[in-house]
């Protein structure tokens, strides 16, 4: 299919980019929704093999990074909506906090001292 230089006019383009890139990261947001939710119900609710929760976590992986440079992109000041930055941001916490929960493990000495400050002897 072939493009007519009136096609690609900069007033027709640009436009279209920033409603392309706008759309582009609220469907991000709502990957990174539904893999949360796919990590409460298969990850943290069931039993997961091995299989799924290597699974887990290479998504995982992947979604922080690509989360992590969409932001870095939204938080640009000349990034068409600033409440998008906000909410990639909210997204990465959500996914970092994941992250820490199944794969940075606590160290028992830290456990043993948080316990004891909750439930004193």
């Amino acid at each position: 299919m072939a493009v007519s230089n009136a096609e690609l006019s900069s007033d027709a383009i640009a436009p279209n980019i920033e409603h392309l890139t706008v759309d582009y990261v609220h469907q991000w947001s709502l990957l990174c929704g539904r893999f949360l939710a796919w990590e409460r119900q298969q990850i943290l609710l069931a039993e997961a093999d091995a299989k799924k929760r290597e699974q887990h976590r290479q998504s995982l992986k992947w979604l922080l990074r690509l989360t992590q440079l969409l932001h870095s992109m939204a938080a640009d000041p000349d990034f068409p909506d600033r409440s998008l930055a906000e909410e990639l941001e909210g997204r990465l916490l959500q996914l970092e906090s994941s992250w820490r929960m199944f794969y940075e493990a606590m160290p028992a000495e830290q456990v043993e001292r948080q316990l004891a400050e909750v439930f004193p002897r």
